[in-house]
């Protein structure tokens, strides 16, 4: 009976302790110069134009621009543009887009030969799974750093592209 009491104490102690640490931490995050947002931002996705994607407008303002589903579809039609695939190989594999060449971001180093073939001024759009995946991001800020100056980004992604039923390619 005493040992159920002590148990019963213990118990009670200890959620005490850890509400009165989540409120510390609430309390610390919300006050700290380097505090985590509580609510994930979501991003403002800004599409390019057609005219600038089309008629072949350099402009410095391409860094964060997005092409839209059907803007991607022109360029694959017309090959106006290298389509990058910043996914891993075996996702790859499963499917992606057509003509899309694989440059998996956590493996990037073992592609910059491949990289450097690709002239620099060259219209290029960076895809990865969908909206909330970072790698196209961070493929394109390395590239931007070996002097790529036309990147994109096709923010909807692989699942973007399968929800609209379109074609894709599977390498065995």
């Amino acid at each position: 009976m005493i040992e159920n009491i002590k148990t019963k104490n213990s118990i009670q102690e200890a959620i005490i302790i850890i509400i009165i640490s989540i409120v510390l931490s609430f309390i610390y995050n919300l006050f700290s110069p380097k505090s985590i947002p509580l609510i994930k931002e979501v991003d403002q996705i800004e599409y390019i134009s057609d005219q600038e994607l089309f008629q072949n407008i350099h402009y410095d303002s391409l860094e964060h621009k997005s092409v839209t589903t059907k803007q991607m579809l022109d360029l694959i039609n017309n090959r106006n543009a290298i389509i990058l695939d910043a996914r891993n190989a075996e996702a790859y594999r499963k499917g992606h887009i057509p003509n899309a060449i694989n440059i998996p971001f956590l493996d990037v180093f073992n592609f910059v030969d491949k990289l450097q073939m690709i002239p620099r001024d060259t219209l290029i759009v960076v895809y990865c799974e969908g909206v909330n995946c970072e790698l196209s991001h961070h493929l394109s800020e390395f590239m931007r750093g070996m002097n790529f100056t036309r990147i994109l980004h096709y923010a909807g992604g692989y699942e973007e592209w399968i929800k609209n039923k379109l074609p894709v390619e599977k390498t065995d």
